[in-house]
């Protein structure tokens, strides 16, 4: 038996038949190298060292590492977080035991409707759309109750943007991936 490591990513792929290292070519692979000199090292410090032989970075090739892996932990967790805020949004808002649509058309909807509202050009009562399949029109009976959802909507999406906001903070403040991977969006 024969094991082989990849020379692009200098992991350990598999162990094949001896027989089958010709399906391996050596230019791609290193065949049953000698990894004395990274015994116990994690394989992402692991260097050709020019000469043919897998050795140990030093400190300052694994701060790359390290750097370069935490920047992708972060950005890969903030864009999970943002994620979550946007399908938060989207799931909308309740007022009056009435659930509310946010998409982007239902928050260009609300807020198209308050210079309108302000100019007097709409009347009350006035119908808005729901999100209920069984009740799909909402009577506002006064401004006063038109700005009261439209409140609620404003708030509905400024609390899920400020918790987003809040762990995107927590992320961008840890200084190894175990932290990042330690954040967990609760919401």
């Amino acid at each position: 038996m024969a094991f082989i490591v990849s020379r692009l990513k200098l992991t350990v792929s598999k162990t094949v038949e001896d027989a089958d290292l010709s399906r391996y070519p050596a230019t791609n692979w290193y065949h049953n190298p000698d990894l004395s000199a990274v015994q116990g090292v994690p394989e992402k410090y692991w260097k050709d060292d020019g000469e043919g032989n897998i050795i140990e970075m030093d400190a300052g090739e694994k701060a790359v590492i390290d750097t370069g892996l935490l920047e992708s932990a972060k950005s890969k967790k903030q864009s999970k977080i943002d994620e979550r805020t946007a399908a938060l949004i989207k799931r909308g808002f309740t007022y009056d035991d009435h659930t509310f649509s946010l998409s982007d058309q239902a928050q260009q909807n609300i807020v198209g409707l308050v210079k309108p509202i302000e100019l007097g050009w709409i009347t009350f009562p006035h119908k808005i759309s729901t999100n209920e399949s069984d009740d799909p029109e909402y009577i506002v009976e006064t401004e006063a109750d038109f700005y009261s959802i439209y409140q609620q909507a404003v708030g509905t999406i400024k609390a899920h943007m400020d918790s987003g906001r809040d762990l995107k903070k927590l992320v961008a403040a840890c200084t190894t991936v175990a932290e990042v991977e330690a954040i967990v969006d609760p919401r």
